[in-house]
């Protein structure tokens, strides 16, 4: 049986964290590239991914795939910097870094 925390959770767009939700829709939540831990996770696999950060060290990274570039990008409801999360086109990856403990919300705009 696999380990109900490494399977994918559902967000806008495909994006990958560590849920007992199966992938579905166009993003999902899974940790690879991350240094922290996911606690929870979730979306409307449309318009957003929230997910609550906890940093092994003082702050983590994460690698979220997802179908489409994200709008904003927030950390406890403010504004993650420019320079701390980027967008891979051709590998629908978002990295995020610099992510303290707390909930971060990845924004998409509506298809």
């Amino acid at each position: 049986m696999s380990d109900p925390r490494t399977r994918p959770i559902p967000v806008p767009g495909p994006v990958d964290v560590p849920s007992p939700v199966d992938r579905a829709g166009d993003v999902d939540t899974a940790a690879p590239g991350t240094d922290g831990e996911v606690l929870s996770a979730s979306t409307d696999n449309s318009t957003y991914l929230r997910f609550r950060s906890d940093p092994l060290g003082g702050t983590s990274q994460a690698e979220v795939y997802a179908a489409r570039v994200p709008a904003a990008v927030s950390v406890n409801g403010t504004a993650l910097p420019s320079r701390n999360w980027s967008y891979n086109s051709p590998e629908h990856v978002i990295t995020l870094k610099g992510l303290p403990a707390g909930t971060v919300l990845v924004q998409f705009r509506r298809t």
